[in-house]
């Protein structure tokens, strides 16, 4: 379905990329996909498995300092560890079944210190609606599960609260306390 699709795909990104101002973020699965991504879109810096480590550190570099505009690159080369909150857009060309790439890749622009809303486009093909829906159901459930955290830890906080007993010790002063001289 994904390779079915491929030309599709990358044409409707190349479009919402090219008519986007600022550092936009794209995401692809298919070195196909990264190859046509690049040529369509404009400014587009390629970062592909098979780059010499420098290419691959000068453009993840660039495009931190602000001096790449766009990026194309796999979650499973770029998707953990890098800090691009000077990003807000970013566009998934299709979706594995990973999850957690799927989340480690927004929270590369979506993390501490980012000032603006982080916008996510997803581009997919309707024979990839099962796909679209594992990720979604999986997303929900990672909601749902942190939600629980929350309230699981307030009710343990508030029981650790408020069954902690108040311990007194009593203050007998032997020793009269003198006030220094520059006090009087």
């Amino acid at each position: 379905a994904r390779k079915d699709s491929v030309q599709d795909r990358v044409a409707k990104a190349a479009e919402i990329a090219n008519s986007m101002s600022g550092q936009v973020l794209v995401w692809c699965n298919l070195n196909e996909e990264s190859e046509l991504l690049t040529k369509s879109i404009n400014d587009a810096v390629e970062v592909k498995g098979a780059d010499k480590p420098e290419h691959k550190t000068d453009a993840l570099m660039g495009f931190a300092h602000g001096d790449v505009r766009i990026l194309v690159s796999k979650p499973s080369i770029a998707g953990f560890g890098m800090n691009w909150q000077n990003c807000n857009q970013m566009i998934f060309v299709g979706l594995s079944d990973s999850w957690e790439s799927y989340y480690q890749a927004i929270r590369r622009c979506w993390r501490f210190g980012q000032k603006n809303e982080v916008h996510v486009h997803v581009v997919s093909a309707d024979t990839e609606g099962a796909v679209v829906e594992n990720i979604q159901r999986k997303d929900n459930q990672n909601k749902e599960l942190g939600a629980k955290m929350v309230e699981h830890m307030k009710t343990m906080m508030d029981k650790s609260i408020f069954a902690a007993a108040t311990t007194k010790t009593e203050y007998n002063p032997e020793k009269k306390m003198e006030i220094p001289q520059w006090l009087a």
